[in-house]
């Protein structure tokens, strides 16, 4: 885990910061609040899509310290609904083994834990859902498959299901320019996206936007966290 160092934001919520291989360094997460921001940026989408009685099939960009897979499975417990498919992109096998291993118990190789452990009792205490019955259900979607976690999303990725949430919170363009690629993003859209769909990330691009507009989204009016000028929050309903 060389390249990651655990960081306390603003709200006394864990997240890291990465160093790639040019020494460009970036937080995962705004440092005025990870857990605040993941709720205002991810949380609501998730929210949203259950608000309109859809099912719950969410694609989440950017594993990290898992905030937006743990948020999604106490939304989803709260709200008692039936089915749930969570299919999650990582680009670092090591994020991914130490999530896993946290969820079943392992032993912890990364040093992580706490900070595990600390966003599943944020969460809890924030919807009122034990997080011991979390934890549970994220170890039974690993077990069952409602729960995959995947390695780096690129252009030939393949998607068995389309997603009705897409929450993307990849690195910005400057560390993972491909990701923000107007013809990545179009074809990702197209591919991933179910005819209703919650797209949300705390970016707001002009690729983005075009593509989003391209693919039959409706961008709607939503300031980015705490002082940023704007975040994307985009929705496909057919039926509106």
């Amino acid at each position: 885990m060389s390249k990651y160092q655990t960081i306390t934001t603003e709200d006394q919520s864990p997240s890291l910061v990465l160093t790639n291989t040019l020494q460009i360094s970036e937080a995962m997460h705004s440092t005025r609040g990870a857990f605040s921001e993941s709720i205002y940026i991810y949380g609501q989408a998730i929210e949203a899509a259950l608000e309109k009685k859809w099912p719950l099939n969410v694609l989440s960009l950017g594993l990290g310290l898992g905030y937006n897979e743990i948020l999604t499975i106490a939304y989803y417990l709260k709200s008692q609904e039936s089915s749930l498919n969570l299919l999650s992109f990582e680009s670092n096998s090591e994020l991914i083994d130490s999530f896993e291993s946290w969820i079943l118990n392992k032993p912890d190789k990364f040093l992580l834990y706490p900070a595990y452990e600390q966003i599943l009792q944020l969460t809890s205490d924030r919807l009122s859902i034990d997080a011991h019955d979390i934890k549970e259900r994220l170890a039974q979607g690993l077990s069952s498959g409602a729960i995959k976690l995947s390695m780096a999303l690129d252009a030939n990725t393949s998607f068995q299901l389309q997603y009705n949430v897409i929450l993307f919170d990849a690195f910005s363009e400057k560390m993972n320019a491909d990701l923000w690629n107007e013809n990545f993003l179009t074809d990702f859209l197209e591919k991933a996206c179910s005819p209703k769909c919650i797209f949300s990330t705390y970016a707001a691009k002009g690729a983005l936007s075009r593509s989003l507009k391209k693919a039959g989204f409706v961008l709607e009016q939503k300031p980015g966290f705490k002082g940023k000028r704007q975040s994307t929050f985009a929705v496909r309903d057919p039926l509106i």
